[in-house]
C-alpha cells in the first residue's frame, strides 16, 4: 500500500490550538524538563490513566489534551515524512495517549504499521476504532485489505459487504471483493461480483480486465475475449494487450490477434520478433497478401536484407506465386546477392511458369 492516509480530524483543532501547539513545540525544545509536569506528558498519562487497551475496547477516560497530541502529532509527521517510520509510529502512539480520540492520528499510525509490516498491530486499531463506533468507509477498506493480506479470507469478505450495505453502489467494494473471490478460487461469486461492476459502471477497465481472466478460468473463452476487448477499448494497456492477443492465438482465434498486433505495432514499429509473429500469423489465417505485405515492410527496420529478401522468395515459390517470384530473384541479381543461390530459386520460377529455355 502506498502512500500516506488523510482525512480529518474527528476532532478538529482551531487556530488558538494550533498556536498553542507551537508554542508548545518550541518550549519543549528549549527546555524540555518543564513538560514533565504538564498534563499531556505521555509517560505521565499511560503510569496514571485508564488502560489503553488496542486490543479490547477502552479509551483512556481522562480529558484530551490537545496542544500535547497536536505537538506529538507534528513531531510524528515529520519523522513519517523523513521515512523515519519508527520515531513517527513512537510519536503518534505518544499523540493519542494525549487525546486519544483523534481519528486522524489513529489512521496515520495505522499506516505507518502498514509500512512497517506490522500488520497484526495495525489491525488491532482498526478492529477497535470499528467496536468504539469510530467506524466510516475508508477505515472499512483499510481493515479489509488487512484481513485479506493476513488471509483471513471470510473476514475480508465480510467487511466488503459491511462496506456495500452502506454503499451498495461503491465500486471499489465491489472489484475488491471480486477479486478477493477469484483469489480464493471462488470464480463463481467473483463473476457475480464483477459482473454488478461492469453493470454499474461499463467503462471499468479493472473490472473487465479481472472479468477476462475469471472468464478464462470457467472455461468461457468467447466472453473473455470479449471482456479482453472491451478492456482495451477502454484503456490501452501494452501489458494487456500481449496477454489477450496471446489467449487469442492459442484459441485461435486470429481475427481477434491480427486487430491487437497491428495496434502492438504502432507503438512499437521496430519490433522485429513482434512483426516476424504477425507474419505467421497471417499465415495461418492464409492471408498471403497481408504476409507478404508484412515481410517488405519487416525491411525497412533490418540493417542485413538478404536472409528476408531469400525467406520472401522461398515464400513465393511455395505460394505459386512465379511472377512475383521471377522479378523478386531477378532483382536479388541485379543487386548481385548471392548469386547461385538466387539463380537457383530463378530456374525453380521459370519452370513454374513453363519457361523451361529460361529455366536452363
Amino acid at each position: 500500500m502506498r502512500g500516506g492516509y488523510s482525512g480529518r480530524t474527528s476532532s478538529p483543532i482551531h487556530t488558538s490550538q494550533f498556536l498553542s501547539g507551537l508554542i508548545g513545540f518550541c518550549l519543549f525544545l528549549l527546555v524540555a524538563p518543564v513538560l514533565s509536569g504538564c498534563k499531556g506528558n505521555p509517560e505521565k498519562q499511560l503510569a496514571t490513566s485508564s488502560a489503553l487497551e488496542v486490543n479490547g475496547s477502552l479509551l483512556a477516560e481522562e480529558s484530551a489534551d490537545q496542544s500535547c497530541s497536536y505537538f506529538y502529532f507534528m513531531w510524528g509527521r515529520s519523522a513519517e515524512l523523513e521515512e523515519n517510520l519508527e520515531e513517527a509510529k513512537e510519536a503518534y502512539e505518544k499523540a493519542l495517549v494525549c487525546d486519544p480520540g483523534q481519528e486522524y492520528i489513529r489512521k496515520r499510525l495505522v499506516g505507518v504499521l502498514i509500512q512497517l509490516d506490522a500488520k497484526e498491530e495495525a489491525l488491532a486499531y482498526l478492529e477497535q476504532m470499528s467496536i468504539s463506533g469510530q467506524e466510516d468507509v475508508e477505515n472499512l477498506f483499510m481493515l479489509g485489505r488487512l484481513y485479506a493480506k493476513l488471509d483471513q479470507y471470510e473476514q475480508a469478505v465480510e467487511t466488503y459487504r459491511r462496506i456495500l450495505d452502506m454503499a451498495p453502489e461503491n465500486q471499489r467494494a465491489l472489484l475488491f471483493l471480486g477479486t478477493l473471490h477469484a483469489r480464493e478460487e471462488n470464480f463463481d461469486r467473483g463473476r457475480e461480483v464483477l459482473e454488478r461492476l461492469v453493470e454499474i459502471n461499463q467503462q471499468s477497465f479493472m473490472g473487465y480486465n479481472y472479468l477476462a481472466k475469471l472468464y478464462r478460468e470457467l472455461d468461457l473463452n468467447l466472453r473473455a475475449a470479449e471482456a479482453y476487448e472491451k478492456a482495451l477499448d477502454i484503456t490501452w494497456s501494452t501489458e494487456l494487450a500481449w496477454e489477450a492477443v496471446t489467449f487469442f492465438e492459442h484459441q485461435k482465434m486470429y481475427e481477434r490477434a491480427s486487430v491487437v498486433y497491428e495496434r502492438l505495432l504502432e507503438d512499437n514499429s521496430a519490433n522485429l520478433k513482434l512483426r516476424g509473429r504477425l507474419i505467421k500469423l497471417y499465415l495461418s489465417m492464409d492471408e498471403i497478401d497481408k504476409a507478404m505485405e508484412a515481410l517488405k515492410e519487416m525491411k525497412a527496420y533490418m540493417a542485413d536484407t538478404l536472409q528476408l529478401d531469400m525467406t520472401i522468395g522461398r515464400f513465393l515459390l511455395e505460394q505459386r506465386k512465379y511472377k512475383e517470384a521471377v522479378k523478386h530473384f531477378n532483382r536479388m541479381l541485379e543487386e548481385d546477392r548471392q548469386t547461385g543461390a538466387v539463380r537457383g530459386f530463378l530456374a525453380l520460377a521459370y519452370h513454374g511458369l513453363d519457361h523451361d529455355d529460361k529455366a536452363k
